[in-house]
């Protein structure tokens, strides 16, 4: 991106933090790679909470969860540690882990602009049958999209007795 295009990236993102106390970036991919992926910046900056990933969706989906999630944690929820919650969607739960460091200084682009190092999880939604890429019979395409990019640590969030054994 030409110095110019940045420079005006960067204050118009900061501008739209400014106004609603975070901005979502969304990252073109190509269907090989289940279409890119989104993440929000300024949830660290206004509410202290990590930032939030999400993976191999359509962008304009991505871009409502994503607000939606800021919604929510602005009226307190807390996503920064591996979680189910059944608030984001309704009829099903969505789950969160935190990513890798690494993850975050290769994919955190213009949010490491604006905001300098920062924490954040990724959100993951289920198959259609409700299992997470982590869980046994999981859709082979929802664990394509949502684990080729991204790595994540901690704790798998649900019940031990689906776990696929994807860390």
């Amino acid at each position: 991106m030409n110095t110019d295009l940045r420079a005006a990236a960067l204050l118009r993102t900061e501008e739209i933090i400014a106004e609603h106390g975070w901005a979502v970036q969304g990252v073109l991919g190509g269907p090989q790679d289940g279409g890119g992926f989104s993440y929000t910046i300024g949830l660290s900056r206004t509410l202290g909470h990590p930032e939030i990933f999400i993976a191999g969706f359509d962008h304009e989906l991505q871009r409502r969860l994503l607000n939606d999630v800021g919604r929510l944690i602005k009226d307190g929820e807390d996503f920064s540690r591996p979680r189910l919650a059944d608030r984001v969607v309704r009829d099903f739960n969505v789950a969160f882990r935190p990513l890798l460091p690494a993850s975050v200084q290769k994919h955190g682009g213009i949010g490491l602009d604006v905001l300098g190092d920062f924490d954040a999880v990724q959100m993951f939604l289920p198959d259609p049958s409700g299992k997470f890429p982590w869980d046994l019979g999981c859709k082979r395409s929802y664990v394509t999209v949502q684990t080729y990019l991204l790595e994540v640590s901690g704790p798998i969030p649900g019940s031990d007795e689906h776990r696929a054994g994807l860390n």
